[in-house]
C-alpha cells in the first residue's frame, strides 16, 4: 500500500517537518514517518513516541530506513496527536526530542475495524 508520508527533520533535540500533508482519521497503517536524523543521533536503536493524552502512549521503533507507521490507535478519531523520538545507546544514555502536534482531520472511515490488528507494543515484541 501506498502511505501518506511525513517528513520529519531532527538537529540535537528539535523536530520540524519537512513535508506535511493533511491527516485524515479512521485509516489503518495508512500514514508513515520518514525521519532524517543529524549527526547526535548516530548508533542510537530510535524509538517514536505516539499519543493523544498522556496514559495511553504508544512506543514504535524506526526501522532501518528510520520509517515508522503511525499507529491505528491514534488516527482513529480526528484530533491532535503528539510525536516524538527517543533514542538509547548500549550504556543506557537516552536522547530525546521536543514533541510535535499533528493535526487529524475527519476521516470518512468512521470506526472501521476490519481486519485490524493492535499496534504491537514495542516491549512484547522484545
Amino acid at each position: 500500500m501506498n502511505h501518506t508520508k511525513i517528513n520529519v527533520e531532527v538537529n540535537d533535540q528539535s523536530l520540524s517537518f519537512e513535508v506535511l500533508p493533511k491527516l485524515a482519521s479512521g485509516g489503518i497503517d495508512e500514514v508513515k514517518i520518514s525521519v532524517e536524523f543529524d549527526n547526535m543521533w548516530e548508533n542510537l536503536e530510535k524509538t517514536a513516541v505516539f499519543y493523544r493524552k498522556m496514559g495511553a502512549v504508544y512506543h514504535v521503533a524506526l526501522d532501518e530506513n528510520n520509517d515508522v507507521v503511525v499507529p491505528y490507535e491514534v488516527m482513529k478519531t480526528k484530533g491532535t496527536v503528539y510525536f516524538g523520538i527517543f533514542g538509547e545507546d548500549g550504556a543506557g544514555a537516552v536522547r530525546t526530542t521536543e514533541v510535535i502536534a499533528l493535526n487529524v482531520v475527519q476521516g470518512a472511515a468512521v470506526e472501521n475495524e476490519a481486519g485490524y490488528e493492535p499496534t504491537p507494543d514495542i516491549y512484547a515484541e522484545i
